[in-house]
């Protein structure tokens, strides 16, 4: 009976030079990914907003009708920097300052800045587990970098990264429908006449989290 050679098929096979190439670069892909997803979860910048107080009074002092219907009248503001860690803010009368956020009190807002802080609380969990995926998928890259056949562990730390990756889309996603279910239309003028009542960005934390992703 003739016996038929059987070799690896070309299409399979990975020079070692193109392995080493490919292992590193899914390293310093690992590495700006775990980079990234750190300094989202460490910095609290991850929303600035500023509310437009209608109806503000200084203490002592009395409010008439015809100083709200003037176009000369004074527009307060409270402005606000919200994070995972700590929630900054200062408004006409108190200074600019930050408190701790606990995440297992909840007390009743006052205005709409308040509101968003207290609803965009439940997008952190989510930062976390994708923290946390991003440093052990980065840990199997550099085992993936350091073995000679790393196949298995790069198709581990893959699959820690694109689970990474679900969890820092659903942050986003819940983080950005928690800011709009509170601000509404706050954010659009009334009319031409009218100003927005609320203005916010985002920033540069909130950003590097989609950098991750």
């Amino acid at each position: 009976m003739m016996v038929i050679p059987v070799s690896q098929h070309k299409l399979i096979k990975i020079r070692r030079v193109n392995r080493d190439r490919l292992t590193k670069f899914a390293l310093i892909c690992s590495a700006i990914a775990c980079g990234c997803n750190t300094l989202c979860s460490s910095t609290n910048h991850w929303l600035y907003t500023s509310e437009v107080l209608k109806y503000f009074v200084f203490p002592n002092q009395t409010l008439n009708f015809d100083d709200t219907s003037t176009a000369t009248a004074p527009v307060y503001f409270k402005n606000a920097t919200i994070g995972p860690w700590l929630f900054c803010w200062a408004d006409p009368i108190t200074p600019f300052h930050c408190s701790t956020v606990y995440y297992l009190t909840d007390e009743d807002p006052s205005d709409t800045t308040t509101s968003v802080q207290q609803s965009v609380r439940r997008a952190f969990l989510f930062m976390l587990v994708g923290m946390i995926l991003d440093g052990f998928g980065l840990m199997m890259a550099i085992i993936c970098y350091c073995l000679k056949n790393p196949y298995a562990s790069l198709l581990v730390s893959s699959l820690l990264h694109i689970n990474s990756g679900i969890a820092n889309f659903s942050c986003i996603i819940v983080y950005m429908s928690a800011v709009s279910k509170e601000v509404g239309n706050k954010i659009h003028a009334a009319s031409e006449m009218d100003e927005p009542l609320f203005y916010m960005s985002y920033g540069f934390s909130f950003w590097c989290l989609k950098v991750s992703f």
